[in-house]
This record gives structure tokens, C-alpha cells and sequence, in this order.
């Protein structure tokens, strides 16, 4: 059984432990600035004869001498194409026209003002309410320690004590709504947004916003209707209680929502379960989250491009802890995350908006499966073969062996569509001084170049 777990939360640990290994030599990462464009550059192949011979399934294990386990008992998934393209890849604006398109949609027609996080009285005390029931729960939880009990109630203490503060100083009101102009207008950080809200029927105001920057890499468009103050964390369980939606209902919603907003290109790249947490204050046990009927739970849809028909895949990945480039030079791969309640959309982003542009080779020569096979296997042992020293049973499950295209930095400014090859799956361990299975699942522990067999690390986009 999958136990609940905090993709975040696993996602800082494999960061912060990678980020203390040392530097293995990476005998496969090929020239991307160099060797990859004069690959690109010569004349296209009539076809791929070696996707005939690429095997339906894969069946493999090892184990490291570190005790790392990995099991290879993988589906290998190709697209229906003909051709695999490189294209090259261009940031989209945002336009005031779409921003105002955007806007009637989602507000439905209403009044729109300009949005304001100034939080009253009323607000501070009901997040003072929930935190001191919060506390009552977790000296009644079951399944942790003494010390961490202790630890949990002092942390909340002192977010009771925040809280109180922000309530003497808040208003009694909320200050007068001001009609909102739509009109970019300048950030701190040098980007630009558009920020609005309208009242929806919700207990909070509906909010979009849309940021842009001079590169575009940065740019973001969000939208949110939803009661109360809340944060989302992603769990993992065999059943999940107290759902009126099924994934496929959930779905059928999304992409409604998505021809309504007149948004195409665009395919379900993951599906998962995420639970709500009203207000700020922990995560408190997932299992029981997942099997609570109480609590509530929404599903969350990724939505990635289809490029020249065939799909980009899922930005989930377990991370290299490098850091290569700094944070607004990086361009995230696209997404349009939805999350849908029992009922509707509840919330959106877009992230890492790009648009296909020059068709640089028309079907360029892919490496034969047996390479990037003897390439996984080779690197796997390079980056993921070590275990923390307070982990224990750590083990990597390989379950899909997908074809796909992901968008690749090749340089400054230069961006490309290509087909990776990613290999997905779960990473789990358990803490030596106890018990119960954490880590990631479902994500990309690996992504190869199908063009020169090097490995992508999908942080950076290289």
C-alpha cells in the first residue's frame, strides 16, 4: 500500500541530500551547446526504424551496495506519431486582449475591483480559532511521539501569538472596493500584473492575476474561487474518503473549463488528490487525512502542450539539488494546474507559457532503445544509488518508460521542443529510528535526451 506522504516535503529532503553528495562525473551528459545543435542541424531522417523494435515492457532489478534497491517492471509507452520533430520554442506574451477575454469569463460578468489582501478583525480571528482547535487536536493525536507532539503545540503557540498581533492591528472593515482598471501596472521585482477580484457567491472574493515579464519566462496567469484561506498538499493513498468526484468526473470539468477559457494544445498529464489545509498551520498526519470523510480533499489536473501531436510530459521529477542558473533565467516547463472541488474549478495557474515556432529538423534521428537503456542504468548508479544515513529501505520503483517531448534549454535564449525519453515511477524510504513509507511517487526519476542520450535535469531545463 501506498502510504500518504508530502510530495514537498520529500521533494526538500531529496533536495537538500543531493545537494550534500558529491558531484559524480556524468560520463553521458553530452555538449548541449555544441555537439545537440549541429545534431539538430542535419538533414531529417525519412523515419525511426529502431521505435519498431523498441520492447512493450521492461523487467530488470538491482540492488547498490549502498542497499538502494531498484526495480525496473515498467510499461513503455510511444506516441502514435510518424515524425519526432525539433522545434524551436518561444515564450507567449500576455496581451492586454486576452487578459480582459480572460476576465468576462471568469468573473462571469461581474464588477470587477482592484484586489486588495487587507485582512480584518473578523479574518485574524477566525484563523486564531482554528489554530487554538488545531492545538486540542494534537493533544488527543494519536501516532506520533511525545516529542513531537510538544514540538507541534509550542510552533502553534507561537502562531497563535502572530496571529493575535495581526488581529490588534487589522481593521474592523475592510477598506472601500475601487473599481478596477485593467492595466499593467509595475512590480517590485521589475515584472508587471494585472490583479482583480469579484464577488462570486464565495466567502472570499474570486481573484485572477496575470504577471509578466520582459523575457516572458516568467510569466503567470491565475484564477481562484474558493472559501476561505487555504494551502494544498498532495497525498498518496490506496482510497480516498468523503470524494464526490471520480478522476474522470473531475476531468470532464477541467477541460469544459479549459474550452470555456477557448484554451487548446493541451492534454491530461497527471491526475492526482491534494489535501486542503484551511489556514497555515501544518500537515498533520496525511493517512488519516486520506481516510477521513471529514476532511477535504480536491483534485488537481496537470495539463501540459501537445507539440506536433505528440505530448509533453508531466513536470514531476525528483530533483538534482544542483544549482545552475538563477532563478528568473529558468523557464519552467508549461502547465495549467486545475483544481476542482466536489462541485467546479476552484482554482488555476498557468505557468511557463510557450508557443511552438521554427520547425528546425522535421524528424531527427532517434538513439536506439538499448542505449538509453545502458544510459539509464549507468546514471542511475552515478545519481541515485546512495542512501541518507538516516534513511533506510530506499527504493526505486520504475513503472513507465515514456516517449515524449519536453521543452530544453540549448543555450542563453534558446529554446527547443525535443523528444526525452522519461522514465517515471516511485521513489520511497523509511526513517531508521521509525517507522512508517515516505517519498515520491508517480514522478520522473530520470529524463534522457532521445537525440544524444544525455540526461535532462528538468529543475533548470538542460
Amino acid at each position: 500500500m501506498k502510504k500518504a506522504s508530502c510530495v514537498f516535503l520529500a521533494l526538500m529532503i531529496a533536495l537538500s541530500l543531493a545537494a550534500c553528495q558529491p558531484t559524480p562525473e556524468k560520463a553521458a551528459v553530452a555538449d548541449k551547446s555544441g555537439a545537440l545543435e549541429k545534431k539538430i542541424n542535419e538533414p531529417a531522417v525519412p523515419d525511426n526504424p529502431m521505435l519498431q523494435t523498441v520492447p512493450q515492457t521492461w523487467t530488470e532489478e538491482t540492488t547498490y551496495q549502498s542497499g538502494v534497491k531498484l526495480a525496473i517492471d515498467a510499461v513503455i509507452q510511444i506516441p502514435d506519431a510518424d515524425k519526432y520533430p525539433v522545434i524551436e520554442a518561444l515564450p507567449r506574451e500576455i496581451t492586454m486582449e486576452e487578459v480582459q477575454a480572460l476576465i468576462d469569463v471568469l468573473m462571469q460578468g461581474q464588477p470587477v475591483f482592484e484586489a486588495t489582501a487587507v485582512r480584518t478583525k473578523s479574518d485574524w480571528e477566525a484563523d486564531i480559532l482554528k489554530a487554538k482547535a488545531e492545538i486540542e487536536d494534537l493533544k488527543m493525536r494519536d501516532g506520533i511521539t511525545e516529542q513531537e507532539r510538544q514540538q507541534k503545540i509550542e510552533e502553534m503557540n507561537d502562531l497563535v501569538a502572530f496571529f493575535e498581533q495581526q488581529y490588534q492591528n487589522a481593521p474592523a472593515t475592510k477598506p472601500e472596493r475601487v473599481p478596477a482598471v485593467i492595466a499593467f501596472k509595475p512590480e517590485s521585482d521589475g515584472m508587471q500584473s494585472v490583479s482583480v477580484q469579484a464577488e462570486l457567491g464565495k466567502e472570499r472574493p474570486a481573484l485572477f492575476t496575470a504577471r509578466v515579464c520582459d523575457n516572458g519566462l516568467r510569466n503567470y496567469i491565475s484564477f481562484s474561487n474558493h472559501d476561505g484561506n487555504r494551502s494544498y498538499v498532495e497525498i498518496y493513498a490506496d482510497t480516498y474518503a468523503g470524494m464526490a468526484l471520480s478522476h474522470k468526473q473531475a476531468q470532464d470539468i477541467a477541460e469544459a473549463f479549459l474550452h470555456k477559457l477557448g484554451i487548446t494544445g493541451m492534454h491530461l498529464a497527471y491526475t492526482d488528490v491534494v489535501a486542503v489545509q484551511l489556514g497555515m498551520w501544518g500537515e498533520g498526519d496525511l493517512s488519516a487525512f486520506a481516510q477521513d470523510p471529514q476532511k477535504e480533499k480536491n483534485h488537481k489536473l496537470e495539463f501540459c502542450p501537445v507539440i506536433s501531436g505528440i505530448p509533453v510530459t508531466a513536470n514531476r521529477y525528483l530533483g538534482s539539488g544542483e544549482e545552475k542558473l538563477p532563478y528568473d533565467q529558468i523557464w519552467i516547463g508549461e502547465s495549467i494546474y486545475i483544481y476542482v472541488d466536489d462541485q467546479d474549478v476552484i482554482c488555476m495557474e498557468w505557468w511557463g507559457r510557450g508557443k511552438a515556432g521554427e520547425v528546425l529538423n522535421e524528424n531527427i534521428e532517434l538513439l536506439d532503445f538499448e542505449q538509453i537503456k545502458e544510459t539509464f542504468n549507468t546514471q542511475m548508479f552515478y545519481q541515485r544509488s546512495w542512501s541518507a544515513p538516516h534513511h533506510k529501505d530506499t527504493a526505486i520503483t520504475i513503472e513507465k518508460v515514456t516517449l515524449g517531448m519536453m521543452r530544453v534549454r540549448l543555450r542563453e535564449n534558446k529554446y527547443v521542443y525535443l523528444p526525452v525519453w522519461d522514465f517515471i515511477g516511485d521513489w520511497t524510504y523509511a526513517y531508521a529510528d521509525g517507522d512508517g513509507q515516505f517519498g515520491m511517487y508517480d514522478i520522473s526519476l530520470m529524463t534522457i535526451n532521445a537525440i544524444d542520450g544525455s540526461v535532462i535535469d528538468r529543475g533548470v531545463g538542460y
